[in-house]
């Protein structure tokens, strides 16, 4: 037993059984952030991806303007090709801002459901604490108790 599963269980139950409950949606809350961080790591690659694939575009379009004469439909069928991704790349770009704003509202709620399980954590420990000098006391005077009593008999004869 680890040393704040043994200050745990002397806690209250009904405060062990809470701290275990924040200990959950805490795990919760952080594979939810992490789940949306690596959508977000995926969104990034995708736009890296367009962002080659719009430079080949455009390499295309030139390719097709200087090629020994001027074929206008390889010329708008690179227009095309690039506008396309040019809209798939907005596209991802506004995902990202979405997701990233999403990120921080978990992130917040990350942070919020630690300092959730700190707080009864300490007031573990401060219960326990209570408890242990409650103890120590309740010791000491019947220590005191017992040895009123042996001083009534006369005991150290």
């Amino acid at each position: 037993m680890t040393a704040k599963a043994r200050r745990m269980s002397s806690s209250p139950r009904w405060l062990t059984t809470l701290i275990e409950l924040r200990r959950q949606e805490r795990t919760e809350r952080r594979r939810q952030l992490d789940e949306a961080q690596r959508a977000a790591d995926i969104l990034f690659e995708k736009d890296r991806v367009l962002e080659r694939e719009t430079g080949q575009a455009t390499e295309l379009r030139r390719g097709a303007a200087v090629a020994g004469g001027f074929d206008i439909n390889r010329l708008l069928a690179a227009q095309r090709h690039q506008a396309a991704l040019l809209m798939e790349q907005s596209a991802i770009r506004q995902q990202l801002q979405l997701l990233e704003q999403e990120i921080q509202r978990r992130r917040a709620a990350l942070v919020e459901a630690e300092k959730q399980v700190r707080i009864l954590e300490k007031l573990a420990e401060r219960k326990t604490h209570e408890a242990r000098m409650l103890a120590e006391l309740r010791e000491a005077k019947r220590l005191d108790e017992l040895a009123s009593v042996m001083r009534k008999v006369g005991y150290p004869k």
